[in-house]
């Protein structure tokens, strides 16, 4: 139920692209957990973290995995 949850916010957040940009990620920071959602193409990957982790060191780490240094995806 809850990565349903997760893709739902993504579509809904996907149909203001135009208007603001496309959507890098999106956090949800729980007492007991982080949960990170990142859109890759047409999927969307899920992250669960420790509430104190570093949501910006995660991203940075995601998009070195699945992206190449010119931005482009891998």
């Amino acid at each position: 139920m809850l990565y349903m949850q997760m893709v739902l916010e993504i579509s809904m957040r996907r149909e203001f692209d135009l208007d603001l940009g496309e959507i890098n990620y999106a956090v949800s920071n729980r007492n007991k957990a982080l949960m990170i959602t990142i859109p890759f193409d047409d999927k969307i990957i899920l992250v669960s973290s420790s509430p104190d982790a570093s949501t910006q060191r995660i991203v940075t780490r995601i998009n070195d995995v699945f992206y190449d240094p010119i931005g482009e995806r891998k």
